[in-house]
């Protein structure tokens, strides 16, 4: 189907930080809810990818290669990848198209920094990790790539995302679950992607045909069962003519790819006082440090006084060798006075003895 003949669609969203952009699913939606059937979502990948000098792509878990084949004429070369080999691109007749399969999806055979574009259409909510394949996107993206991500996204609210991967688990075996924007956006910016854009925000509208197989089945059964509040959500209701309707929140996100080390965190408006008072508080034990220092003696003035007891030490040994000194010489007087004392006690007794004799 060629797209030259369709209406222009609606005007992309103005960029702003991505936590801003986060939209709420229900009544901020384009109101495409046959968009698929359209496939002007094929229009809005060609205009964010094509023009911008792509020379290596990369579609991931292609599927049918419906977004391979409108994009085949505005880039040098695709690579198309995909899990199954029953599973044959549309696109690989392309003369640019490279189609891969038997692959481990969302790991890609590249080198790091090989690709100007990576693409995934209606597939991410077959993958276990965001996070993981936000990372891998990332690693084989040049810096300055972009990529573009279309796919079912989760409500924030608890109820209605279990309702979307209930029903979605019975409509496709290989479905994991869908994300909300919220989680994109964490495991985007965590990978190393900056410049986070939601240029289209839509329903899908999802029929139920009657009489339909196993899948339809159990489809039927999940709707069957829902609350008043799933049912106004997502538009749940039965037709005219016995088919079961609904419509699932979808978007196509779009990012570059960046060097880790030029990222910078985004900083909320709001949050400058309370950044304040955190960094406030960090420094409080910081300034009770500096006055316990204070009361400890300096490794200046430990070294000082260490060099004045150098200093100190031969005057002391000098002075203990003058005590020295003078202790020998008390205690040579003293022997010598005690030599004399007994010298002039014998001569006496030779006195004595000589008076005796003389008698």
């Amino acid at each position: 189907m060629s797209l030259e003949n369709e209406p222009a669609p609606p005007p992309a969203a103005v960029q702003k930080p991505a936590q801003e952009q986060l939209p709420v699913m229900k009544g901020e939606t384009h109101g495409l809810s046959k968009v698929l059937d359209k496939r002007r979502d094929l229009r809005w990948i060609v205009e964010e990818a094509g023009g911008t000098g792509v020379e290596e792509a990369i579609d991931v878990a292609v599927g049918t290669g419906d977004a391979s084949l409108a994009l085949a004429p505005h880039v040098r070369h695709i690579t198309t990848l995909d899990s199954s080999s029953s599973t044959v691109s549309s696109a690989s007749s392309h003369p640019n198209v490279t189609h891969l399969a038997h692959l481990t999806m969302p790991t890609l055979p590249f080198p790091p920094m090989h690709a100007d574009l990576v693409l995934s259409r209606y597939a991410t909510h077959n993958f276990s990790s965001a996070l993981s394949s936000a990372h891998e996107y990332h690693r084989v993206l040049k810096v300055g790539g972009r990529l573009i991500l279309v796919d079912v996204v989760s409500p924030e609210s608890d109820d209605f995302a279990a309702f979307l991967d209930e029903v979605g688990t019975a409509r496709d075996p290989g479905y994991v679950r869908a994300r909300r924007l919220s989680e994109w956006i964490g495991a985007l910016e965590e990978a190393g992607f900056d410049g986070l854009e939601f240029p289209h925000v839509f329903d899908a509208e999802i029929r139920v045909p009657v009489g339909g197989g196993e899948r339809a089945r159990k489809m039927e059964g999940v709707l069957e069962k829902t609350g008043e509040d799933v049912r106004e959500y997502f538009d749940v209701e039965r037709k005219i003519d016995g088919e079961w309707g609904f419509k699932i929140p979808m978007a196509m996100i779009v990012a570059t790819a960046v060097e880790r080390a030029e990222k910078k965190a985004p900083v909320e408006q709001g949050t400058v006082a309370e950044e304040e008072a955190a960094t406030a508080k960090q420094t409080e034990p910081v300034i009770e440090k500096e006055a316990v220092a204070e009361e400890q003696p300096k490794t200046e003035d430990i070294v000082t006084t260490e060099e004045a007891v150098m200093e100190k030490e031969p005057v002391m040994e000098a002075q203990a060798k003058v005590e020295e000194n003078e202790a020998l010489v008390e205690r040579e007087a003293l022997t010598v006075e005690q030599s004399k004392t007994e010298e002039g006690a014998i001569t006496e007794k030779e006195k004595q003895v000589v008076a005796v004799a003389e008698e």
